[in-house]
């Protein structure tokens, strides 16, 4: 059957682009809390898997809904008439002038959308809400009343959350096949599914190709963490399999190994932005803004007692995990790492920040869940020698890397495409620590890959790691967030 299209429509400022916006999942709807930023009606497709599933036409408010309730009165013969008025007064006045907003937004109806008007909850009702809701009457088209809270007033010990719902569906029921609270900035992916199944139920037409829109949302939200399980595996391969070379002339006996770190932390960082990016990407979350600290902002991740607790890691645990990965386990766990050049040494939250620092003869204190990678001279076949640092030996790093990009996944799978606020990872409000709540089972076997990737297997053996890696990273999220199709 042929896609259902839905014009939504109400007053000006009463969260009709935030609807369309999370509705069709697509950011790049305008929200503007000025008035009229919308002037024109405008096709928003809602697509799964390269198919059109239905369509959100975004229209300009009411402007002047009693005078046009006016007119249609007055050229009123019978009210079985009424849509013919209604059509009437669009042609009389569709060149522009007084009601050129009214003409836009009830085009689109009479030219067969299905109605999902828009009021706001947070104030009462008034009488141009009235007049508006008599005029989508006139059109006799399938209908749908969303009340969405549009300004949500904060409670406080002395005023209680104005609660004005009960007035609107009083109002609403009578002018309305269905009514249905709808948080535009709140709602997550299963109230979505849930609005379509109370759509579906607005009109026999819409039965078949709604229930094949759910089903597809669903299967494609299903292959989208599937696909964020992947990207977060190759991410975490390819940066603990990362090592920088540098050849080096027969009389060199070292070379910069300062600038060297710099550069290996510089494109580790990289390869988690990339990474990030195209999660972003797979939520079609493309212009959200996120204040992230990057790896290298974490002045001591990797070391820092604070960091393993939260990650519901102990030391013993990581320890463990050090000499199952071929880590020099057992002995008493230092500050400073010593990187094999020239005695240098240098604290891993200033090699990560790019600021170089330390001193000769430093003692290095290794255990396996806080071991650097190491700066290695290679004598060449054909002379001179081969300076190479990495790939990663620390046994906590992954997990670190892993909880990030699971706090990430977090965010983008549970916000609303209408939300536009900037996320910012530093404050209270934004989860962190998935990795500790992570079934035991899955955990080990997290482990054990991990560890398995830092002996450096074959190329065909790291393949087959990847994909283990992909599999069980994809069983961890689409478990995170289950899909209700019914």
């Amino acid at each position: 059957m042929k896609a259902p299209v839905f014009v939504v429509v109400g007053h000006v400022n009463r969260g009709k682009s935030s609807i369309v916006s999370t509705l069709s999942a697509d950011d790049s709807v305008r929200i503007d809390s000025m008035p009229g930023t919308t002037v024109q009606c405008r096709e928003y497709p809602a697509v799964a898997s390269g198919e059109l599933l239905y369509t959100l036409i975004d229209t300009p408010g009411f402007e002047r809904p009693r005078q046009v309730l006016a007119w249609l009165r007055e050229h009123e013969t019978t009210t079985q008439d009424r849509r013919e008025v209604v059509a009437a007064f669009v042609r009389e006045h569709a060149a522009g002038g007084t009601f050129r907003q009214e003409c836009e937004l009830l085009a689109p109806i009479l030219a067969g959308a299905a109605i999902l008007y828009v009021v706001d909850g947070s104030k009462p009702p008034g009488v141009m809400d009235e007049a508006e809701m008599e005029i989508l009457r006139w059109t006799a088209q399938p209908r749908v009343a969303l009340i969405n809270l549009v300004d949500k007033p904060r409670p406080t010990a002395d005023t209680a959350m104005p609660d004005h719902l009960a007035p609107w569906r009083r109002v609403l029921d009578q002018y309305f096949n269905l009514v249905r609270v709808f948080d535009a900035h709140e709602a997550q992916f299963d109230d979505r599914l849930k609005l379509l199944r109370t759509v579906r139920e607005m009109d026999p037409q819409f039965a078949e190709p709604l229930d094949r829109a759910i089903h597809s949302l669903a299967e494609d939200r299903r292959l989208a963490l599937k696909e964020c399980g992947t990207a977060t595996a190759d991410m975490l391969v390819d940066m603990l399999t990362l090592a920088i070379k540098t050849k080096l002339p027969p009389d060199a006996p070292r070379g910069d190994a300062a600038r060297m770190a710099a550069d290996y932390f510089e494109r580790l960082r990289r390869r988690e932005r990339q990474c990030h990016r195209l999660l972003q990407e797979i939520f079609l979350h493309r212009r959200l803004e996120i204040e992230e600290p990057p790896l290298s902002a974490v002045e001591d991740d990797l070391l820092a007692t604070g960091t393993w607790n939260r990650l519901g890691l102990s030391r013993t645990q990581l320890a463990a995990a050090g000499a199952a990965g071929g880590a020099l386990a057992g002995a008493k766990a230092g500050v400073m790492v010593d990187l094999a050049v020239g005695g240098q040494s240098f604290f891993l939250g200033s090699i990560i920040g790019g600021a170089i620092g330390g001193g000769a003869g430093a003692t290095a204190g290794w255990l396996g869940g806080t071991r650097l990678p190491e700066v290695n001279l290679m004598g060449l076949p054909m002379g001179g020698r081969l300076q190479q640092i990495g790939p990663m030996k620390n046994a906590n790093f992954p997990w670190i890397v892993l909880d990030r990009a699971l706090v990430l996944l977090d965010v983008l799978a549970r916000r609303a495409h209408a939300k536009r606020d900037r996320v910012y990872f530093d404050r209270p409000a934004v989860p962190t620590g998935h990795v500790a709540n992570l079934p035991r089972e899955e955990r080990n076997r997290l482990e054990s890959l991990f560890a398995e990737i830092r002996r450096q297997p074959s190329p065909a053996a790291l393949d087959a790691l990847r994909g283990e890696l992909a599999e069980v990273i994809g069983t961890v999220v689409v478990e995170r967030y289950p899909v209700a199709e019914k």
